[in-house]
């Protein structure tokens, strides 16, 4: 081996076949990078691994290929947007249920893939500090649930830390979707029924009014109209995915994907990255109730992306460019002088306002904790405390906790 060769690169290309064969999918690109792991596409990208091909680097590099190819083997993408839930709650706990059960298959089908996985969540669940956890409110239970999932269909302990989580929050799901559960078994071949079985655990959990219309209901509406002659076509239709076309052609302010939503989040910190640094294009709100309020409405937008700026100080200006000759349909969104120079002086204080929120929220912590079907929000590290939002099982408990705190004179307000 030439002395500039890199001795990692025999194991990245072993590991990148390795995968496309567990994948079943020759044509899948493997890339290695500092950037998070994931799958866009038929490219899927891994953890770097350095030329010292240290022993963690080796087995999360494999633990994340690993579950990388199961998920491309045994997911189905229509199918699982399909039953997809509309809430954020309910949403993450189908999200973690399914990467569960695409990695039980996988465990069953090829049992060296459980040790590799293990390795992976060990990593994830010691940089989430997981073992540290000692309350179930600062446990996410989507989370938990997916843990759940993989330990009852393959039989496995976790990793202690993820097993902490799960354990955190195992009482309560069992005794909320303990009949459910006991059908894991029979569901995990068939995504479909997979999908509806994580939907009824979802509503067990007490989240059922986040699931949205149930698909197949609607196709038995569908079928009935088409019985009784009343079926109707989209005259703008053309047969195919709506949305390619539409993101064939999106210009910067219609694409979404690289969008982060921080209105709520001045201050925050996520992995030690302050919001507004992650993504293409943050967005943040300075109305009065934030943490860094203005005297009226105001707003900014961040971005690295130097054809995002270009296109938002465009639109910013009535779309003109030069002056007077409009390129696009923009509008008066410039922030005023009086605005900017307050948000300039508050900006200054926002370290400190943030240290007191996160002290009143340790304080609710403390008071709230054990409180009954009370959910409280996890404390992780960075948060910036905009609201101290709490949860409980159902829609019929929380209207009465907010008509009894209302009745107490504590202000209090129902959140998305």
């Amino acid at each position: 081996m030439k002395s500039t060769d890199n001795p990692a690169d025999p194991f990245k290309k072993a590991l990148a076949e390795a995968t496309k064969v567990m994948a079943n999918d020759p044509d899948l690109s493997v890339s290695y990078s500092v950037d998070p792991s994931g799958l866009a596409g038929d490219t899927m990208r891994l953890p770097q691994v350095s030329r010292r091909m240290t022993r963690d680097e080796v087995l999360v590099a494999r633990g994340t290929a690993d579950a990388l190819a199961l998920h491309r083997r045994y997911h189905n993408e229509a199918t699982h947007q399909r039953y997809v839930p509309q809430g954020d709650t309910a949403r993450n706990i189908y999200e973690t249920m399914e990467t569960a059960r695409c990695e039980a298959m996988g465990a069953r089908d090829m049992p060296g893939t459980a040790g590799n996985i293990d390795a992976k969540i060990s990593a994830e669940a010691d940089r989430k500090g997981y073992a540290q956890i000692s309350t179930a409110q600062e446990a996410p239970l989507a989370v938990a649930a997916g843990y759940l999932v993989r330990n009852l269909a393959t039989g496995r302990d976790l990793p202690a830390g993820a097993q902490n989580v799960m354990n955190l929050w195992r009482e309560f799901m069992e005794n909320q979707a303990g009949d459910t559960l006991k059908n894991l078994d029979s569901k995990l071949s068939d995504q479909a029924e997979f999908a509806k079985f994580a939907r009824q655990i979802i509503s067990d959990l007490g989240y059922g009014d986040q699931l949205g219309d149930d698909p197949d209901q609607l196709d038995d509406q569908d079928d009935d109209s088409e019985d009784d002659g009343q079926e109707e076509e989209d005259p703008d239709s053309t047969g195919q995915d709506d949305s390619q076309e539409e993101d064939s052609d999106a210009s910067p302010e219609d694409t979404q994907e690289d969008q982060q939503d921080a209105a709520q989040a001045q201050g925050t910190t996520w992995e030690g990255i302050p919001v507004g640094g992650m993504g293409d294009f943050s967005a943040f709100s300075f109305y009065p109730t934030k943490n860094l309020g203005a005297l009226g409405d105001a707003g900014l937008l961040t971005t690295s992306n130097d054809a995002l700026a270009d296109r938002a100080r465009l639109l910013r200006g009535h779309g003109a460019k030069p002056k007077y000759h409009h390129e696009a349909i923009g509008g008066n969104y410039r922030l005023d002088e009086l605005q900017a120079a307050l948000l300039r002086v508050k900006q200054t204080q926002l370290d400190e306002w943030i240290a007191l929120r996160t002290g009143n929220a340790a304080q609710y912590q403390s008071l709230l904790a054990g409180t009954p079907g009370l959910i409280l929000p996890a404390a992780a590290p960075g948060h910036s405390w905009n609201q101290f939002t709490v949860r409980l099982p159902n829609r019929e408990r929380r209207d009465a906790l907010a008509a009894h705190l209302r009745a107490a004179g504590i202000g209090n307000e129902i959140y998305y």
